[in-house]
């Protein structure tokens, strides 16, 4: 969540950084900041779908790059809480 406001900012720096990947995911790290202070981080995961018989690929199998190695995490991960499972949906 941003609180203040940005109207006097006239940069805003986006940084991105890939952090590896292991057997079914990719991930990325962005970060927004201006001179003062970082307004926004976020992280994400990509997968890849073989759309012929809708399962997800095997990243090791298509990234073949030295400087793009194996997915360890760090101390500036954000953390997540498990999603509990449904017990009742509403349609």
């Amino acid at each position: 969540m941003i609180t203040g406001s940005l109207e006097n900012v006239e940069n805003i720096l986006v940084k991105t950084e890939a952090r590896g990947y292991n057997k079914l995911f990719a991930y990325r790290n962005f970060e927004l900041s201006t001179d003062e202070k970082v307004i926004a981080r976020a992280s994400s995961m990509w997968s890849l779908v073989d759309f012929k018989n809708m399962n997800l690929v095997n990243i090791s199998d298509i990234i073949d790059n030295p400087y793009f190695g194996k997915f360890t995490p760090d101390e500036t991960d954000l953390k997540f809480n498990k999603i509990p499972p449904l017990t009742s949906a509403d349609f």
